[in-house]
């Protein structure tokens, strides 16, 4: 029903207002921001910081 009704109303406008209704809003460009992946935890090296703690 609702595709009647649109083209009932755009009917109704003028050229110019069928234009811009049917006109496709363009969207921002968005910049992209690359920010560096951290190294991933080597368990090790937590097991190691954690026995230097417990010893401390």
């Amino acid at each position: 029903m609702w595709p009647v009704q649109t083209l009932t109303l755009l009917l109704c406008l003028t050229d110019e207002e069928q234009l811009f209704a049917q006109r496709v809003p363009e969207l921002p460009e968005v910049p992209a921001v690359e920010v560096e992946a951290p190294q991933p935890a080597d368990a090790a090296d937590d097991a190691l910081e954690l026995l230097i703690e417990a010893e401390a």
